[in-house]
C-alpha cells in the first residue's frame, strides 16, 4: 500500500488486525485517511462485499449513536402513613 506508517508497520505482511489497531491510535483524521487509502485498494470483486459490510456498520453506528437511553427519574418520596394496626385474618386455599 502506499501511504506513509512507522516502520515497526509493514502493511504487507502484517496482520489486518494489527493494522486496525494500528489506526485507531492515530489521530481521526488521519485514520479516516488510512481507511478510505484501505478502500482505495479493494478490487472491483471484493466491492458488493465490502459495500455491504460498510452498511451494516453504518447501520450499527447509526443506531448505538441515536439510542440515547434517558435517565431515570429519581423515586418520589412518599411519606408513610400511620393507622391502627390490626390483626389480619386467616387466609386459606382450598385444595382441589
Amino acid at each position: 500500500m502506499i501511504f506513509a506508517a512507522p516502520a515497526d508497520i509493514n502493511m504487507v505482511t502484517t496482520s489486518t488486525q494489527d493494522v486496525a489497531k494500528w489506526i485507531l491510535t492515530q489521530k481521526l483524521p488521519f485514520a479516516k485517511l488510512l481507511c478510505h487509502k484501505i478502500v482505495d485498494h479493494i478490487s472491483e470483486a471484493g466491492m458488493p462485499e465490502l459495500c455491504e459490510s460498510m452498511a451494516e456498520i453504518y447501520d450499527f453506528d447509526f443506531k448505538r449513536t441515536q439510542y440515547r437511553p434517558q435517565a431515570l427519574l429519581s423515586p418520589a418520596s412518599i411519606p408513610a402513613k400511620h393507622g391502627i394496626s390490626y390483626q389480619r385474618p386467616e387466609f386459606h386455599i382450598a385444595e382441589e
